[in-house]
């Protein structure tokens, strides 16, 4: 007789909540830090992604469209790491859009500049 052990999710995986009532924005979480920030990063698709903490950790958001939007409440002021997945530059503000922090070139993947940790509010992604 062969016993069938039904499948159970690895405590390792990583899992995406969305947040109730804000476009784009997701709670990654798993005990795999590493694991968790790579399948975040991939998750970001084919735009614009904003994380957290260091190396894509903690909650994501993806920039919904080209044009000028500002972070969610959650990660206003609290972006550590980017992805920009496409050609364009991502021009960084610390305001709304009056405190120019820089750009985020085409094809960015990693750590905010240390002058531009934490103080993120809004970005203008001119496709």
């Amino acid at each position: 007789m062969t016993l069938i052990t039904p499948t159970v999710a690895g405590a390792a995986e990583t899992q995406f909540t969305k947040v109730p009532g804000v476009e784009g924005l997701y709670r990654v979480t798993g005990t795999d830090g590493d694991r968790a920030a790579r399948d975040a990063y991939n998750r970001c698709g084919e735009g614009t992604c904003f994380f957290q903490h260091y190396n894509g950790e903690g909650l994501f958001w993806v920039v919904p469209s080209c044009g000028r939007h500002h972070l969610p409440g959650y990660l206003d002021g609290k972006s550590t790491s980017a992805w920009n997945r496409t050609p364009t530059t991502v021009i960084l503000y610390d305001g709304t859009y009056t405190g120019r922090l820089g750009p985020l070139p085409g094809w960015f993947k990693g750590n905010l500049h240390p002058d531009h940790d934490n103080k993120l509010s809004s970005v203008d992604a001119a496709c």
